[in-house]
């Protein structure tokens, strides 16, 4: 079994910048003028978001690291929320969950003090019900790597299709694909071993609905997820990695359509992650604004810029914090 038995084992940095420099030569492969876009941000310092709210009709938040961290809201992040409402701003979270339903973040945002609706939450799961999901899935048997009491949201018709569905009477060698939404049920678990004697025998496309490749540790450090699982499976098993959540396209796709009448360009996308939130919404034409908190709090805003610039990819405006 070359995968590791444990969801924290050591991550290699090196490894993660690769994966990432991935993503950004896939996107600029499909999307020509892309690579000059990526170059073309200013990084202009601002002081909170109410500083170039008039400049825009929609503002995109990512979610961890931007709204909240730890388990707790943001200094200031509610109040902002009110701000930019107040202004006249359509908002929506775009976050990279495939474990939890809008209407499980709108209640969880609810608890820590945001104004926050269902349909103003996407997340990436959610891009498995969108068009190019939904094609890449077919009609065929499917298995789900996700945690159990997500598969009613993230699952498409799992009790028919699902081969690992506790009802479902299909044999593992029949599915076509791996749908991964999260890792969290995998490590250490009797999933694991199954599954890659599974792809030990054939190769299968691996669907994966959060291409994040690490998250912040409760224990400090960082800790392997979802996408960073996927990449694993097709090194040691092959098998083509389709990508739904940021920064690749489907997930935006499904943003952009719940604002109907508004254009990219009128749009700001805030994130904590260059790699991600900043490449994938400059990929879609819109503005973005990196904000220093979240997975890059530890770097001081120099180190960030100069982050920014050996990786090519440049924001409109940096910030300390989303408050004004």
């Amino acid at each position: 079994m070359p995968l590791p038995a444990s969801k924290t084992a050591p991550v290699n940095p090196e490894q993660i910048n690769a994966i990432h420099a991935e993503y950004r030569e896939a996107l600029c492969g499909a999307a020509p003028g892309l690579r000059e876009r990526l170059d073309h941000g200013t990084m202009l310092p601002i002081s909170g978001l109410m500083a170039v709210a008039d400049r825009y009709r929609a503002v995109i938040l990512d979610a961890f690291g931007v709204l909240y961290s730890a388990g707790a809201a943001v200094p200031g992040a509610t109040e902002t929320i009110t701000e930019l409402r107040r202004a006249g701003l359509a908002l929506r979270v775009l976050t990279n969950n495939a474990s939890h339903s809008p209407q499980q973040l709108a209640q969880r945002f609810a608890q820590l003090g945001f104004d926050l609706q269902p349909e103003e939450i996407i997340t990436s799961g959610g891009a498995v019900y969108s068009a190019a999901g939904l094609a890449i899935l077919g009609d065929d048997p499917y298995l789900y790597l996700g945690r159990p009491d997500s598969v009613t949201h993230y699952a498409p018709h799992a009790t028919e299709r699902m081969v690992n569905h506790p009802e479902s009477t299909l044999p593992w060698s029949q599915a076509a694909t791996i749908l991964i939404c999260s890792d969290s049920a995998f490590y250490g678990t009797d999933l694991q071993p199954r599954l890659e004697a599974l792809l030990s025998t054939r190769s299968r496309p691996l669907i994966v609905a959060n291409p994040d490749l690490v998250s912040p540790s409760s224990k400090g450090g960082l800790k392997r997820v979802a996408g960073m699982t996927a990449h694993l499976l097709h090194q040691h098993y092959g098998g083509e990695l389709i990508y739904l959540g940021k920064p690749f396209a489907p997930v935006f796709q499904q943003c952009l359509e719940s604002l109907p009448g508004i254009e990219p360009q009128q749009m700001l996308m805030v994130g904590d992650t260059i790699e991600t939130d900043i490449l994938g919404s400059i990929h879609m034409g819109m503005e973005s604004c990196l904000v220093h908190q979240g997975i890059h709090a530890d770097r001081s805003l120099e180190a960030l810029e100069t982050l920014c610039r050996s990786q090519g990819i440049h924001p409109n405006w940096v910030t300390t914090t989303i408050r004004s």
